[in-house]
């Protein structure tokens, strides 16, 4: 925390770490932990500006604390608490995966069942040549694209049945199922298309008739129109922080209701919490170990939860965030430890990075797991002795993207700077950005530290790796002109260059230089793709992410239109110097070079701009 800490927290924190200190086999005294979880989130989160939090700390089975802090309602002035309703985005994701483990130990479905024939109604491209199973979408390894567009309504009668958003939205797929994890709402959507197909009963009503109800959890739903009063007359406030004020999202409607659309609170939280560490809870069980990994020393998927290490000891995390809320569920099974919190304010700043706000729940974390968990049983490094002979390090060194990402329309620009270079380095080492990596095995890599970070990489035989693995992520290879690094590169050159032409045309116009027709194309296609340009660039860096989950908005629409006319111009002026209209001498071999060098510039930008589907026929 920035500001000076009170007293009282300062307390509870000597007091907290005093008590552990003495604590033998990772004990956990419940009342400074208490103490210390209320004093800070009750001083971080007016440090970053965070109207309201809600919170649940359950161990052992016992609720140690559910609470709320702040406000619910800004204007209203309604205090937070661990009644109020607030929207979890993502953190939906494994309350669906616990509902399909309950069809699967109660019907004849498997997790390995095959459901290709059960998902025939939906028009899966390409079509699938490998079987497709609960398991494959409960671990994110299905192999979809991602797309968030369209996935909220602003209006009530525009919400879609699931069956209806699957069918007109699903997005193409781009690797069989099996092979990569790649984090997407999609496949967390079909594993809830599954349960309405296997129960013939609405996914939000089957969750509450089946889940909710039987935990006590009688505050949440995944109704997005129609709430029990007890919900609706607790609903928590959503805002924007723009650095002075606070602006209230609207209530909108999740059409991606399995893997983003419940509303909870503290207390039924707290119960779900103590239904996924009962050990006597078999299906809760299988629903928490690992379940994929792309390596065995990383970190994994479990149904519906992310992996991570811990001083040794493994917890499992799940975040989310959707119309200005956040919240994140953390799972450490071995000391059978779990917190959920949830704040309403948006997480994400200009370009999607991390505002404050969005580092608290990881703050939040830090702070707690820092004071309870002690050093648990490090993964043992490979012996450097055993390094491949010769291995030829080139193969892994490029540029990779995270696979969660659209590949079939406009949406894909969003993904520009989640990426990640591998550089070669002798000897025999790779890098990322400071981090030397050494190879311990084919295709897997440690560092020195300790822990040690890992990576690892998939490829074919003798070929460039394809894959880069990190924890539990996946990145793709991509080609040079596509980096973060090079992309706004390309951006910068076609903008100077498309100046250049500019006013290179508007200087022949005022001179009165022949083919005045020419230089008139030339100067329309320039300054609309100048004006795409500027525009769009103001559009991305001003955009709330929020936003996305709508779908484009008529100014996108214009934005994108700019290029696609411009280039309907280039059309007309490849026909003007080079067809009947023209000159000959000195002065029409120039104006033929001049148009020459302006068309084979303007076709480099209609591919990099296909490249990045940002043209009429890409737009998904």
């Amino acid at each position: 925390m920035s500001r000076v800490v009170s007293l009282h927290f300062l307390f509870q924190l000597i007091a907290f770490s005093a008590l552990s200190s003495f604590a033998c086999a990772q004990t956990i005294d419940h009342q400074p932990l208490d103490a210390f979880a209320d004093a800070w989130i009750d001083e971080s989160h007016q440090e970053a500006n965070i109207p309201g939090v809600i919170f649940a700390l359950v161990h052992e089975g016992r609720i140690i604390m559910t609470k709320g802090f702040g406000l619910a309602d800004l204007e209203r002035k309604i205090p937070a608490s661990a009644d109020s309703v607030f929207r979890v985005g993502s953190v939906s994701k494994p309350i669906t995966a616990t509902g399909l483990l309950e069809i699967i130990s109660t019907t004849d479905l498997e997790r390995d069942t095959d459901l290709r024939s059960l998902l025939k109604p939906l028009q899966i491209n390409p079509p699938l040549k490998l079987p497709l199973t609960p398991h494959h979408l409960l671990t994110h390894t299905a192999g979809f694209s991602e797309s968030l567009f369209t996935q909220h309504k602003r209006y009530p009668q525009d919400h879609l049945t699931l069956s209806e958003y699957l069918a007109r939205h699903l997005p193409p797929r781009f690797e069989e199922p099996g092979k990569v994890i790649a984090y997407n709402d999609h496949h967390t959507m079909l594993a809830g298309y599954v349960i309405e197909k296997k129960t013939q009963t609405q996914f939000a009503s089957y969750m509450e008739s089946a889940i909710f109800n039987p935990l006590g959890m009688t505050n949440t739903t995944f109704h997005q129109i129609k709430f029990s009063p007890s919900i609706e007359n607790n609903l928590a406030t959503s805002y924007h922080f723009n650095g002075k004020n606070f602006t209230p999202y609207p209530r909108d409607y999740v059409d991606s209701t399995p893997a983003a659309g419940m509303r909870t609170n503290a207390n039924d939280m707290a119960q779900y919490v103590i239904h996924l560490l009962d050990k006597n809870n078999s299906s809760a069980q299988v629903q928490l170990s690992q379940q994929f990994t792309h390596h065995p020393n990383m970190a994994g998927r479990a149904y519906g939860f992310a992996e991570m290490s811990w001083k040794g000891r493994r917890v499992i995390y799940k975040d989310g965030q959707a119309s200005g809320f956040a919240a994140r569920l953390i799972l450490v099974p071995e000391l059978k430890l779990g917190f959920f919190v949830a704040i309403n304010r948006s997480i994400l700043g200009p370009m999607g990075a991390p505002n404050e706000a969005g580092r608290f729940s990881r703050n939040l974390t830090s702070a707690i797991l820092g004071q309870v968990v002690t050093e648990g049983v490090q993964t043992p490094q490979t012996d450097l002795t055993e390094q491949p002979s010769n291995p030829d390090l080139n193969l892994y060194a490029g540029t990779y993207r995270n696979v969660v990402a659209a590949r079939h329309s406009y949406e894909k620009f969003i993904t520009l700077f989640d990426d990640v270079t591998v550089q070669h380095n002798a000897p025999n080492t790779l890098s990322i950005g400071k981090r030397v990596y050494q190879q311990k095995e084919k295709d897997y890599f440690e560092t020195q530290d300790k822990p040690a970070y890992r990576i690892a990489f998939s490829r074919d035989g003798s070929s460039p790796a394809h894959y880069l693995f990190i924890g539990s992520g996946a990145y793709e290879r991509i080609a040079w002109y596509g980096t973060s690094k090079n992309t706004p590169l390309f951006a910068i050159g076609f903008l100077v260059l498309f100046l250049l032409f500019s006013i290179g045309a508007i200087y022949a116009l005022r001179k009165q230089r022949p083919n005045k027709s020419a230089n008139f194309y030339m100067l329309s296609s320039a300054t609309l793709k100048l004006s795409f340009l500027a525009s769009f660039g103001v559009y991305v860096a001003t955009l709330d992410p929020q936003e996305m989950f709508f779908g484009p908005n008529l100014a996108l629409h214009i934005i994108l239109g700019l290029p696609v006319i411009a280039m309907l111009i280039d059309l007309i002026l490849a026909l003007k110097p080079f067809g009947l209209v023209g000159e000959r001498g000195a002065q029409g071999a120039s104006r033929y070079l001049i148009a020459t060098l302006y068309l084979a510039i303007a076709g480099a930008f209609a591919l990099w701009l296909n490249y990045w589907n940002l043209l009429g026929w890409r737009y998904g």
